[in-house]
């Protein structure tokens, strides 16, 4: 086991996790470019390739938020979510409810790192009608 030192040294030298700071300058966002229907409850995967990590990358995902959308008379109960590979469909956020022609934007509530592999959606906890989603998310790359 260790031991507390006996003695410190007399210099105190300050370090600072840099990574935001470079991250912070190569933001990209990402954005569908149509809304896609939902069809089934349970886990939902954007169709649109870009929201799914390259095999080659790992991404700093500073925002991500899927907007739900239905029309007079139906209902949405989503969740943002990510299918981290190789786990599960994990929930980032909150549910949301959307009724009756309401927009709905369930959001991360927190900064992540998805790996390759990992692809964007939703959960959904219930619909009526044909609800659809659009999702949007600002990211860094980092090649590996």
């Amino acid at each position: 086991m260790g031991e507390t030192p006996k003695a410190l040294s007399e210099s105190v030298v300050l370090t600072i996790d840099s990574l935001q700071l470079y991250a912070l300058n190569r933001r990209e966002t990402i954005a569908a470019g149509s809304f896609q229907t939902v069809t089934a409850i349970g886990g939902l995967n954007i169709t649109d390739p870009q929201f799914t990590v390259p095999n080659s990358e790992r991404w700093y995902v500073w925002h991500y938020q899927i907007i739900g959308a239905c029309a007079v008379g139906d209902v949405l109960k989503i969740q943002a979510s990510c299918n981290f590979s190789p786990a599960a469909n994990i929930a980032l956020s909150p549910r949301f409810d959307a009724l009756a022609g309401e927009q709905v934007r369930p959001f991360a509530l927190s900064p992540f790192w998805a790996n390759p592999g990992s692809a964007f959606g939703a959960i959904i906890g219930a619909f009526t009608g044909t609800p659809a989603v659009l999702p949007g998310a600002v990211i860094t790359r980092f090649r590996l």
